[in-house]
């Protein structure tokens, strides 16, 4: 009886847009956020982030346990590691024209502390700059002012 009333209660909050916790980074939530689909290889797949493409890292960082990992459905909603956490919400992707705005809807993320967090910090703040992205031979490559900022590989 508990269990169902907390799935319940969960299953409200996210439906309502609220997110439990406090996330790494909020962004506004967009009504009417829309997601162009189209079969190009970003969808569905597990990317994982190669470390040395990521700045803002300092040298001596730890880094995080757990690789950092995205997944983006066509619908728009994506979820991955962030290296501790774990995040999950929604963004708007052009496919057709290679824009992506991870700053268009709700992104959270659950909120524990340990070894990676400079990277994880580092992630979220990339992020917010990412603008358009670029698929070439397995790799998802994400820019900021057709600058590439960070380069992930496919998991498949």
């Amino acid at each position: 009886m508990m269990l169902r009333f907390i799935s319940a209660a969960a299953a409200a909050l996210l439906a309502g847009g609220v997110v439990s916790g406090c996330c790494t980074y909020q962004c506004p939530a967009a009504a009417g956020s829309r997601t162009v689909r189209k079969t190009d290889g970003l969808f569905q797949k597990e990317w994982k982030l190669k470390p040395e493409s990521l700045s803002g890292v300092p040298a001596d960082a730890e880094k995080p346990q757990r690789e950092i990992t995205m997944r983006i459905e066509p619908d728009g909603r994506i979820s991955g590691s962030s290296g501790v956490n774990r995040y999950f919400g929604t963004i708007r992707v052009d496919s057709a024209k290679g824009k992506i705005d991870f700053q268009s809807g709700a992104i959270g993320s659950t909120r524990m502390a340990g070894p990676g967090m400079a990277y994880e910090n580092a992630f979220y703040e990339l992020l917010k700059r990412v603008d358009s992205f670029e698929i070439r031979e397995g790799r998802l490559l994400l820019k900021s002012a057709d600058k590439i900022v960070a380069e992930l590989q496919s998991g498949l």
